[in-house]
């Protein structure tokens, strides 16, 4: 049975991840074992922040689109009701690519809410 309740459209139109039945921590296992096997590696990592990064920042710059980043964080924390929200943020906008690599980033960020609602 997964733990994925809903999305909420939080602050500022940023969708929050709502999961029940599991803590802080095992969440977060599950969360850097999902986003290794996609191809992310942590950067900084805790239990309740911790970014993500996949692809080369410096081969993007240099060939835009043809080459894939993308970098996020994902926060985690626990709302009254006992359930564990994650929010999603990404830290790069896609700009080295122009408008196809922005589309690009959305994109990206849409396949992690995607793989967030798998668990």
């Amino acid at each position: 049975m997964g733990h994925f309740v809903e999305n909420k459209v939080g602050a500022q139109k940023q969708i929050l991840c709502v999961f029940a039945n599991i803590s802080k921590e095992e969440l977060h296992e599950k969360i850097k074992q999902r986003m290794a096997d996609a191809g992310y590696k942590a950067l900084s990592e805790s239990i309740g922040n911790t970014v993500y990064e996949k692809g080369n920042r410096t081969m993007r710059l240099l060939f835009g689109i043809f080459v894939d980043y993308f970098k996020c964080s994902i926060h985690i924390s626990e709302n009254e009701n006992n359930q564990v929200e994650v929010f999603v943020k990404k830290e790069t906008t896609g700009f080295s690519g122009g408008i196809i690599g922005m589309t690009q980033v959305d994109d990206k960020l849409k396949s992690v809410y995607k793989l967030l609602e798998t668990l």
